[in-house]
């Protein structure tokens, strides 16, 4: 963090949270003032995380309907079979 361009880490704060912080070292401008700040990772990842797992569920529900239209077409396929086949 004392370095001489701006960054981010991650580390545990005072209260035990691990936190993300972006930071702006004293080297650069405005000189000799450092600024930090920063947020909880649980509170960061929690809209990242959320809309993973609905992406999830949507995919395994399009999986599942893709399935079950596949068995739904070969049962009524093989059910009139006479009826694929024309004269």
């Amino acid at each position: 963090m004392d370095g001489s361009k701006t960054g981010w880490e991650e580390a545990k704060g005072v209260d035990g949270v691990t936190r993300i912080f972006g930071y702006v070292p004293p080297a650069l401008a405005p000189g000799d003032l450092f600024l930090s700040a920063g947020v909880s990772k649980a509170e960061a990842f929690a809209d990242i995380e959320r809309a993973t797992r609905r992406g999830i569920a949507l995919i395994c529900a399009g999986l599942l309907a893709a399935i079950l239209a596949a068995f739904m077409a070969a049962g009524i396929s093989s059910a009139n079979p006479s009826r694929n086949f024309h004269a």
